[in-house]
């Protein structure tokens, strides 16, 4: 075997030698760490003392059962504050935490800045069949007939109808009363 081989062999066996020195120190430093006790709490509960909001979880019912997946952030001491509500398809958990940060305002997108500022109640809600919330997804639900068992539009039609019959009796009574000498607010006018 000639010099230059000899050199090869002696450091691939150098090589091997030290790989398995360090796996038996690892082997050593395993058995030290594991007598030591753990550093990590068995049960961990974040702590939110500091926060400037309430965010709550909520199952929403809606009129038909369905349950909708809520996120509330509610400033702390609002009293009868208004409320801004985002319906989205894209993941309401997600959307309520920006950053994970103790002032509301750093934890809502961006757009919901002024809002905070002015002391509303932010609200997001995944839309039905997405994320949390239980149903079926429709991306364009129908205003009425078979695919829409709400049947919002007759309703809302039955709502106008009824309206309008309201509005012609006001209209017949004011008429009657001034035909009689009446004014149409009610009022007589006696003579100027």
């Amino acid at each position: 075997m000639n010099a230059q081989s000899l050199r090869n062999v002696s450091i691939v066996a150098m090589f091997f030698c030290g790989v398995a020195l360090a796996a038996h120190a690892d082997e050593k430093v395993d058995e030290k760490t594991a007598a030591l006790p753990s550093e990590t709490p068995a049960q961990f509960t974040p702590t939110n003392v500091d926060f400037d909001y309430v965010k709550r979880e909520e199952m929403v019912p809606m009129r038909d059962g369905v349950k909708l997946k809520t996120f509330i952030l509610i400033p702390k001491g609002a009293k009868n504050a208004p409320m801004l509500l985002n319906r989205t398809p894209y993941d309401a958990g997600s959307r309520v935490l920006r950053f994970n940060s103790p002032r509301l305002i750093a934890a809502v997108p961006q757009m919901n800045d002024t809002a905070v500022q002015a002391g509303y109640i932010i609200v997001f809600q995944d839309v039905r069949g997405k994320y949390g919330s239980e149903g079926d997804y429709v991306m364009t639900r129908a205003l009425q007939g078979p695919a829409n068992p709400t049947n919002a539009v007759a309703r809302s039609q039955a709502r106008a109808a009824a309206s309008r019959a309201a509005s012609a009796r006001t209209v017949a009574r004011a008429t009657r009363s001034a035909a009689i000498g009446g004014s149409a607010t009610g009022v007589h006018m006696t003579g100027l």
